[in-house]
């Protein structure tokens, strides 16, 4: 008892450390002032846009494992909805990544100097987007499809699957297999997917295509940390809902099978992968984003010259 006792309170300890780590990292980058230099202001702001994941990955992982034990005892005239947090873990851990790289788009370093640069050159937000979000629409339509089927054929308490047959001599025989993601676990994930594409949908049209430009960087810069920014917040939506698929059909898939529904196990199994492969390719681009302001050109490159006025 002691050793359990012990061990929940280091992994307090070392959850509360992530967070104050995360947060602290993320003031200070913002709090830094470098010099009025496009060298300086450039390195500033990569710095920043990587302390950002960092810090919300810090946030996100332990609060999903703390939602994976939460299981309701009732749940809407349901009863027991054992794993509901496990269920939902992946989505809350995505809305937690999106809250922070909304706050992280409000906190880019201000360099320090006498005079401040700002562009005349018209922002184009429809750019921001480089490539077709083709494995988010995926991932959307497997849930669009998956989540009311499984709503539908649950059994009576909305966690088994059951399938009821017949011998030659007359009798029926009833199995029922679970865990299985039946009516009180699709209504909650249903709520928690849109809130997680609204959040998402609106840090990327309202946070990153309206916030002011960073100032001492050039246009196309600029425009690269916004399109860095709607990667990484994409990049987390699509890696949250591939989470959220793997784990619902996996689960969806072994009923199945054990309920002798060999074909639905497989298109369940077929769906799973789905998310898998839509998780690879989001990590894929979060991991392409840290890395693209130090691939873009040279400081001193512009197509638009800006205007220099008193700060």
């Amino acid at each position: 008892m002691a050793l359990v006792v012990l061990a929940v309170l280091a992994t307090a300890l070392l959850t509360l450390a992530f967070i104050v780590t995360a947060v602290v990292a993320l003031v200070h980058s913002s709090r830094t002032r470098p010099a009025n230099v496009p060298s300086e202001v450039r390195a500033a702001a990569l710095r920043h846009g990587i302390i950002t994941p960092l810090a919300a990955t810090a946030l996100a992982v332990p609060a999903m494992i703390a939602v994976s034990a939460y299981s309701p005892g009732s749940l809407a005239g349901w009863g027991a909805v054992p794993g509901l947090g496990l269920t939902l873990a992946p989505a809350i851990g995505g809305l937690i990544w999106v809250g922070v790289h909304a706050v992280g788009e409000r906190t880019w370093p201000r360099p320090s100097g006498a005079v401040r640069t700002a562009s005349l050159r018209p922002r184009n937000r429809g750019r921001l987007l480089k490539t077709k979000p083709i494995a988010l629409a995926a991932l959307l339509i497997v849930h669009a499809v998956t989540l009311p089927v499984y709503a539908a054929t649950a059994s009576g308490d909305g966690r088994q699957v059951q399938r009821v047959t017949s011998t030659a001599d007359g009798t029926f025989l009833t199995n029922i297999t679970g865990p299985y993601p039946g009516p009180p676990y699709v209504v909650a994930l249903s709520i928690a997917i849109v809130l997680l594409l609204v959040s998402g949908a609106l840090v990327i049209g309202r946070t990153v295509g309206h916030r002011p430009a960073v100032p001492g960087l050039n246009d196309q810069d600029d425009e690269l940390l916004r399109t860095m920014s709607v990667q990484r917040v994409t990049g987390g939506v699509q890696l949250a809902l591939g989470a959220t698929a793997l784990g619902v059909n996996g689960f969806a898939a072994n009923a199945l099978h054990g309920a002798g529904y060999a074909v639905a196990s497989g298109a369940a199994l077929a769906a799973a992968f789905t998310g898998v492969v839509a998780m690879v390719l989001a990590a894929v681009s979060i991991a392409s984003a840290a890395q693209g302001l130090r691939r873009s050109a040279t400081p001193g490159a512009r197509t638009t010259q800006p205007i220099t006025v008193a700060r």
